[in-house]
């Protein structure tokens, strides 16, 4: 027998929705690895406020270790300049970031 499921990890950027001006979802596909990412307008989580996630990883055995990795954060800005690149976004853009 043998696991073929285990616990994985995504990270999520916040912005500013100044910075990211979309009124709805919009879903991004990487062209090199097929990955599905999104960026989504959350009027629950503060005004103006969009996600933009997620990356999908193996998680560390223990759950206290799990964070944002440099890598997930640089993956999904690299993203975001593909589909938006006259936004010019930056990791100084990154209000906030979160792992689950």
């Amino acid at each position: 027998w043998k696991a073929w499921l285990g616990p994985s990890q995504g990270a999520h950027l916040v912005f500013d929705q100044a910075r990211i001006p979309v009124e709805s979802a919009v879903v991004m596909s990487h062209p090199k690895d097929g990955r599905i990412s999104f960026v989504i307008p959350r009027p629950d989580f503060g005004q103006g406020v969009v996600v933009v996630g997620t990356t999908d990883g193996p998680s560390p055995p223990n759950p206290d270790e799990v964070q944002v990795k440099s890598e997930e954060v640089d993956y999904l800005l690299a993203l975001l300049r593909q589909y938006f690149p006259r936004l010019g976004l930056q990791s100084k853009d990154v209000l906030g970031q979160y792992v689950g």
